[in-house]
Formats: C-alpha cells, structure tokens, sequence
C-alpha cells in the first residue's frame, strides 16, 4: 500500500444563492377588532415576510382565528 498517493479532496463547493431581498408579504398596522362592543383585538402589528413559512400560536381564545379571520375578509 503507497501512503506517498494524494489525499482525496471533495470537489469544490457550489456558489451558494444568496436568499432573497426581504419582502412582506402581509403587514398589519395598528388592528383593532370587536365584537359589538366587546373588543378582541387591540393594536395588533404583524409583518409576515414573503417566501417564509409563518406560524401564529398562542392558548386558546387568545385571537388568532379573528386575527386570520380578519385578514381573509
């Protein structure tokens, strides 16, 4: 066995892509939302970046269903 041989080198990485400018998607500025005059969301602001996957949690009765409600009138 010759030890003297090259060491095997991994080719070379590729160019790696740059992530894209960061959009929004969606931005909520200053939300307010009542039932009657029952108030169930209060200055919300939320900005959603594009091409990103976004999540909204919280316990229950919090308002994420009237919050998406809101947005999908």
């Amino acid at each position: 066995m010759d030890c003297s041989a090259e060491p095997i080198r991994p080719a070379p990485a590729a160019a790696a892509i740059p992530p894209p400018a960061a959009t929004t998607a969606v931005e909520v500025d200053h939300l307010d939302f009542a039932y009657g005059t029952k108030p169930a969301l209060l200055d919300i602001n939320l900005l959603v970046p594009a091409r990103q996957v976004t999540a909204l949690i919280g316990p229950s009765g919090c308002g994420k269903s009237t919050l998406l409600r809101c947005l999908n009138r």
